[in-house]
């Protein structure tokens, strides 16, 4: 299609991009050829829309615009995202050309978010990401903060329950759990991560089996925080339910280059795919994961157990 001619398969077609900046009316200011766009358009445009729009980028300067018109976040803002974490993460000490440490031994140090040996979870896991290496720190606050997991448990076969790690701004870990694994199965993961890792609260969506993770996990002396996420917001006069608004804020964040994030395809996917419109009543609103699905959208359970993961106890709200 014609974004393929200008992206993936750009190799195959030559390009020819003419903005209304390049028209003859703009151009030349006494020239009009009726039916062209006039610097009046523009200037007209660029008020009600804003030069950084996806509309003004598509429409004026006749450009592919970085993110649909509803998508709640952008690529730029994730890609950022992802660089600064790259950029606080030095490759495994001895690997990748790295020089070994004093006195020729080359030792790795344990990252700070690292069980104890013997005690790393195995139950359950899916190809997790290795740790960063200790040294690495975001670029927003460092890695000084407390230790935050969000969870997210799979209500359909075809979903994954998933754990997301964070200290501070900066996501240490993105944690998939195998699909089928059950809710016991799943409390039991989270308590050896939060118990391994001296996390003082987990936060999980309690909507659906989700209930049954916060109850056992509570048995358990978990630190944990049961979420109504299709409850009632913060600020119900602004969002329709709560987890409108805890999205709102992560986009907020990832604009204000306040989050790290780790380079998981799967995660970046499911951020672009989200996508917001507003009431009657000028209340923002999610899109559904039902109206996802007819898009051909998996569940974004790895974006939901990140949103879950920032937010704060004892307001919970998201964390700033």
């Amino acid at each position: 299609d014609l974004y393929e001619s200008h992206d993936a398969k750009s190799d195959l077609y030559c390009q020819i991009k003419i903005s209304a900046l390049d028209s003859p009316n703009y151009r030349r200011k006494r020239f009009h050829v009726p039916g062209l766009i006039s610097p009046a358009d523009v200037e007209e445009r660029r008020r009600d829309w804003g030069d950084d729009s996806p509309l003004y980028i598509a429409s004026v300067l006749g450009q592919f615009p970085d993110a649909l018109e509803d998508s709640l976040t952008a690529r730029v803002h994730v890609d950022r995202a992802v660089a600064r974490w790259k950029a606080a993460t030095p490759p495994p000490t001895g690997v990748g050309g790295s020089p070994e440490g004093a006195g020729g031994l080359g030792a790795r140090r344990a990252h700070p978010l690292s069980p104890p040996e013997g005690e790393m979870p195995r139950r359950g896991r899916e190809g997790v990401p290795p740790s960063p290496q200790e040294g690495g720190g975001s670029s927003a606050a460092g890695a000084r903060g407390e230790v935050r997991m969000g969870v997210d448990v799979a209500r359909f076969g075809t979903d994954e329950s998933v754990i997301c790690i964070r200290r501070g701004p900066r996501v240490e870990r993105l944690i998939p759990l195998r699909r089928g694994t059950d809710t016991m199965q799943v409390a039991d993961e989270v308590k050896e991560w939060a118990d391994a890792l001296n996390v003082p609260a987990v936060f999980v969506d309690e909507n659906g089996v989700g209930g049954g993770v916060v109850d056992r996990l509570s048995v358990l002396g978990v630190p944990v925080y049961g979420v109504d996420a299709g409850g009632k917001a913060y600020r119900p006069s602004q969002f329709a339910d709560l987890r409108a608004e805890i999205f709102w804020e992560v986009a907020r964040l990832l604009r204000e280059d306040a989050i790290d994030l780790p380079d998981d395809a799967t995660l970046i996917s499911q951020l672009l795919a989200l996508r917001y419109d507003v009431s009657t009543t000028g209340r923002i609103r999610l899109e559904s994961k039902t109206r996802l699905r007819k898009r051909g959208v998996k569940s974004p359970d790895r974006a939901d157990a990140l949103a879950l993961a920032f937010m704060e106890p004892p307001n919970m709200q998201i964390w700033v």
